[in-house]
């Protein structure tokens, strides 16, 4: 197996030397999480890897509860005791309120620090590296930080309870005399589980900074702005090619963080949403099938989600794009008195040259809002998704349809308006970053012979309606010289 890894800053990555790992093994063996952590701060550098051994007990330590008892805060070893066998205990080490939050501060040091491939061999996927079984020798919590590891995907382990499942200890006699534990886990039940735990916070908002610096490090790299280690959270289709869709884990942390009263809680859910968007604009995400996800949960779960997800994501043109995809899939099923099928939507027709949209800070994009023609499958381009935009035309018979949103409908009134506001928005501005002779030409021509008006009349007719129209009016004179 490779020991080295090229980090993004040129330096390389080794593994760590035996006598350093020892070091912070003795500590773990003897309950000095303290002491390990302290260590492992000293030894932390981007030119060595911290072992997957180190991170699994670091993640779980991190998503421990905190001690409640004055006693518990400072103190790392309990006296109570864990029969193990008739005739020996063995003695139960709590990690102190000291270690949890250190803990928590070192992985998001070492999502600085080191690469994102190396962080994320320590996580569960759908993508196994083939790195075997982890060795925690003779540490205190080494049978239990094995459950990450063991995990389906790194959503499980934010799971509440995840690490405090009920175990069953049995003494093996192994080599020199000394007793190792065989650990037996009882099935972990999923049902009525908040799926971020009260303590897992800490290790979702490290796992965001590992997937956001992850995407940073491959857009430089002029392969797109994606995640490849978030990807590998993704099930690969049953039959093995084609793009994956399956978003359904993910999708549940980010609407339960936007269900949050906390600030910075909802912030992740915008963060992870991100991550996605940016993610079904290459090829590896299935644009149209995320989108449909995205579309039923909002419909389950209520307007407030659908209005939060707007305001808190930042723009981007991933993100219009995701806008011009979703926002027709409302119309059309209030239109239809909410009974519309996937076959329901606008129809999209295949345009001669799919724009593929390249990011801001790509140093071949022509400027923040650059969307790029191609002919060639080939290079950096070929990442991003080819998934066509809709005609002007479609976008236009969806804002001037006439849609009389019931109180029994998911959409209502002012909803409608929203929703109407944010497509035509997010089509203007992905048809901004369009070179002038690729735009489309009905769009154009809306633009310079006043049609415009009076689709926004019909779009926005009432004094609900009226902010809307004038910011449309506002911000789009912003992007084109309208005449």
């Amino acid at each position: 197996m490779d020991t080295t890894a090229e980090h993004r800053n040129g330096a390389v990555e080794r593994e760590m030397g035996t006598r350093q790992r020892g070091l912070v093994d003795d500590c773990l063996e003897e309950g000095q999480f303290e002491s390990a952590i302290d260590l492992l701060k000293q030894l932390r550098s981007s030119n060595y890897k911290p072992s997957i051994s180190h991170l699994h007990q670091l993640i779980y330590l991190s998503l421990q509860p905190l001690p409640t008892s004055a006693a518990d805060k400072f103190s790392e070893t309990s006296n109570s005791e864990i029969p193990s066998s008739p005739s020996k205990s063995t003695k139960k080490h709590l990690p102190s309120a000291v270690a949890i939050q250190s803990a928590q501060r070192l992985l998001m040091s070492f999502a600085v620090t080191n690469s994102p491939s190396t962080l994320a061999q320590a996580l569960p996927s759908y993508e196994k590296d083939g790195s075997g079984i982890v060795d925690y020798g003779d540490s205190v919590i080494g049978a239990e930080a094995a459950c990450i590891p063991n995990a389906r995907h790194c959503w499980d382990i934010l799971m509440e309870g995840f690490t405090q499942r009920q175990r069953r200890m049995l003494p093996t006699p192994k080599g020199k005399g000394k007793n190792r534990t065989h650990t037996f886990e009882e099935p972990f039940q999923t049902e009525g589980r908040a799926v971020v735990g009260e303590n897992s916070w800490s290790v979702l908002d490290w796992l965001l900074l590992v997937f956001e610096q992850d995407e940073l490090q491959t857009e430089a790299r002029g392969l797109g702005q994606y995640s490849p280690q978030l990807l590998r959270q993704i099930p690969s289709p049953r039959n093995g090619t084609g793009a994956r869709w399956d978003t359904e884990a993910p999708l549940r942390i980010i609407f339960n963080c936007l269900e949050q009263a906390e600030v910075r809680h909802r912030q992740m859910g915008a963060r992870l949403m991100t991550l996605l968007i940016n993610l079904s604009s290459t090829v590896h995400l299935d644009l149209p099938m995320f989108v449909a996800s995205v579309f039923i949960r909002l419909s389950a779960s209520g307007a407030e989600q659908l209005s939060a997800l707007f305001s808190v994501v930042p723009p981007s043109l991933a993100f219009h794009r995701f806008k011009v995809s979703l926002c027709p899939r409302f119309l059309v099923d209030t239109a239809n008195g909410g009974q519309s099928r996937v076959d329901d939507r606008p129809k999209v027709q295949a345009r001669a040259q799919p724009r593929v949209f390249r990011s801001a800070r790509d140093p071949a994009a022509t400027g923040d809002m650059t969307i790029m023609s191609t002919s060639d499958s080939s290079g950096p381009l070929s990442h991003y998704s080819k998934h066509p935009l809709p005609e002007y035309n479609e976008i236009q018979h969806l804002m001037e349809m006439q849609i009389s949103a019931s109180s029994t409908n998911f959409v209502t009134p002012p909803l409608l308006l929203k929703i109407k506001f944010e497509l035509f928005n997010s089509y203007a501005a992905l048809q901004s970053g369009i070179p002038r002779i690729d735009r489309d030409s009905d769009w154009m021509d809306c633009l310079q012979d006043g049609s415009l008006s009076k689709t926004l009349d019909l779009a926005f007719d009432n004094q609900s309606g009226k902010k809307y129209r004038e910011s449309l009016e506002s911000i789009i004179g912003t992007y084109f010289e309208i005449q």
